[in-house]
């Protein structure tokens, strides 16, 4: 499966209660790519109101994500999942700082999702860095 076909099939669909298939696709996502293995992170930290998965749920999936993730960039994108998770925002500066950083690792466009959502807090700095970065990524969007 490709990297695109994967991220659609999870979409809003991550089975949170089912720890044996989740894991499995934490998995399977890490073969696939980077961004992949990032669009897993931001269905646990950010479910749909469907899902109704609390707290402890996404926190025991962000524990088996960094298992199988442990590179320096995956456990800094995981804090700010983390973030997500409890409902406490990041700093806009460190949102900023790890954004820069994302800038270079073209197409990591989960992770950079993850960041923008953690620190957003409707300010015009990060939202014009996130549309940058996602214009230099893919010039044709616009």
């Amino acid at each position: 499966m490709n990297e695109q076909a994967f991220n659609d099939s999870i979409d809003q669909k991550f089975p949170y209660q089912d720890f044996e298939q989740g894991f499995q696709l934490i998995r399977e996502a890490k073969s696939i790519s980077e961004n992949a293995s990032f669009m897993v992170l931001h269905e646990i930290c950010r479910p749909p109101e469907s899902a109704q998965v609390d707290a402890k749920i996404q926190t025991e999936w962000l524990e088996k994500w960094k298992g199988v993730n442990q590179d320096k960039l995956s456990a800094t994108v995981a804090m700010f999942a983390m973030g997500l998770i409890k409902k406490e925002p990041i700093s806009e500066e460190n949102g900023l700082d790890l954004m820069e950083i994302l800038r270079n690792f073209h197409g990591q466009y989960n992770a950079l999702a993850i960041v923008y959502f953690a620190c957003f807090s409707g300010g015009h700095e990060v939202e014009d860095l996130f549309e940058a970065i996602l214009n230099e990524w893919d010039p044709t969007r616009n």
